[in-house]
């Protein structure tokens, strides 16, 4: 009987081959884990997300970056992660592209260069990383990749299912409560609260820390347990397919809050007052928030 294992994760090996030699996109990692260590682009893969669509998605994300083309790489990263003592399969992709100027997620990378081959293989950390360079610049520089390698990154068309577990702040200051607007997803032109999705290998504590600095660029000093929401909620995406998402968020109340003020935030936020907001467009989350006896607290 033939046995699968569902990747969770890609590697995603950016090239550039407009100049006199081919250059490899490598960028240095930020925050908590791994930092300072120089890399490819890389990123968990979404309930109902395809690998290929994972890869493309990441590209963007973390770099801002269009392929002018994307294959799937015919090879598998196998390494030990350490953290979780589990042995990890990572699909591999290749992206040509033609722009050079990348834009880093801040919070994920601090830097990037584009390298010639040794130079990026000698920048690599783990010998697996180098092996698959290796055997990506031989099948994909020094000879013509396959036609059979063009990653397919189309969108199912039926409807798909997505759920995902997130962690979500209430904040007060006075008779105000801290919201976001939404400007994209199911949730787009509602006000919502601060938070998000909990991604791979992070704590609770460390996703929302993350999630504040990116969306109202804030930190905090303290976070309690309030409660537990779920929602399901039915939209149409950017393809114009029909999704059915479904999430758990965890509520916490978040005191102490600071203002960075190097740090733009992704999201306009705003202090509304309860009563405001309990006739305003609000994402399911916020709308039970507000239908429960909430503690007042200020910073």
């Amino acid at each position: 009987m033939t046995s699968f294992v569902t990747p969770h994760c890609i590697s995603l090996y950016v090239i550039n081959k407009t100049k006199r030699e081919p250059l490899y996109l490598l960028i240095r990692r930020a925050g908590k884990y791994l930092p300072g260590t120089w890399q490819m682009v890389s990123g968990g893969i979404l309930e109902g997300e395809r690998a290929a669509q994972a890869a493309l998605r990441e590209l963007h994300e973390e770099t801002g970056l269009t392929p002018k083309a994307l294959y799937n790489g015919d090879l598998v990263e196998t390494f030990y992660m350490q953290s979780l003592d589990k042995i990890t399969f990572v699909p591999v992709f290749v992206a040509f592209v033609e722009e050079t100027k990348v834009t880093l997620s801040p919070t994920e990378h601090d830097a990037y260069e584009w390298l010639p081959f040794e130079e990026a293989r000698s920048r690599l950390v783990w010998s697996e990383q180098r092996r698959v360079i290796e055997a990506i610049h031989k099948n994909f520089i020094e000879a013509h990749p396959n036609d059979l390698l063009i990653a397919d990154t189309t969108v199912k068309k039926e409807k798909t299912i997505t759920s995902r577990t997130g962690v979500y702040g209430v904040v007060f200051k006075d008779d105000t409560l801290l919201v976001v607007k939404q400007n994209h997803g199911p949730h787009a032109g509602k006000f919502d609260l601060p938070g998000g999705g909990i991604e791979p290998l992070e704590t609770v504590e460390t996703a929302l820390r993350r999630e504040f600095l990116e969306e109202v660029g804030m930190t905090f000093e303290k976070m309690t347990l309030l409660d537990n929401f779920s929602a399901s909620v039915e939209w149409i995406n950017e393809q114009k397919l029909s999704v059915s998402f479904h999430q758990v968020g965890l509520i916490y109340l978040v005191e102490g809050l600071a203002l960075l003020p190097h740090q733009s935030p992704e999201l306009a936020y705003f202090w509304l007052s309860l009563d405001f907001l309990r006739q305003a467009p609000t994402s399911p989350f916020l709308a039970q928030a507000l239908s429960i006896q909430l503690p007042s607290s200020s910073f």
